[in-house]
């Protein structure tokens, strides 16, 4: 079923974000908006954001989905590969599916694979951050690509100079 490219809003007022913050305000009753917010870590999120926070428009998103599927994702700090592998087995049976490994070193070939280790690849979104270089993640795609997943794709007898070389910006 297609949903039609209409403007499905077009019977109702706009509302500004000063519309949003003075109701919310009221509800609170005396309390600070800022007491609404989540804090993850160092990170603060505003319970809403508006239109008016952004310069461009968001597009809202109208397409021919048939599921509105969301990626539960968590990040694993890999100092240790065995215990982090025991980690992502133990987030991936409570439902994360878009685990994010955060590296505080460039991983070698052995410790990917211990880190991996029992983890179903074809079924997840697997991400990689490592915290020091700035283009890790392509060094990270290329080791994958020709050591953990060679085999698999039938991509073993690729070269490291079949890829091509990563530029530092």
């Amino acid at each position: 079923m297609s949903v039609p490219n209409q403007n499905l809003f077009a019977e109702f007022a706009p509302t500004t974000k000063t519309d949003w913050v003075a109701k919310i305000e009221k509800d609170l009753k005396g309390r600070p908006i800022t007491g609404l917010d989540w804090q993850i870590a160092s990170l603060s999120i505003a319970p809403f954001l508006h239109g008016d926070d952004f310069e461009e428009k968001p597009f809202p998103i109208l397409d021919n989905r048939s599921a509105n599927t969301w990626a539960v994702g968590e990040d694993v700090e890999v100092t240790d590969s065995k215990a982090a592998n025991q980690q992502i087995l133990a987030a991936l049976m409570a439902g994360v599916n878009a685990p994010r490994f955060v590296f505080d070193h460039y991983p070698t070939e052995k410790e990917l694979l211990v880190l991996l280790k029992n983890v179903e690849l074809d079924f997840i979104a697997t991400h990689f951050k490592e915290k020091t270089e700035k283009n890790a993640p392509l060094r990270f795609l290329k080791n994958y690509l020709l050591n953990i997943r060679g085999n698999h794709w039938g991509l073993s007898s690729l070269k490291n100079n079949d890829l091509p070389p990563i530029h530092h910006n």
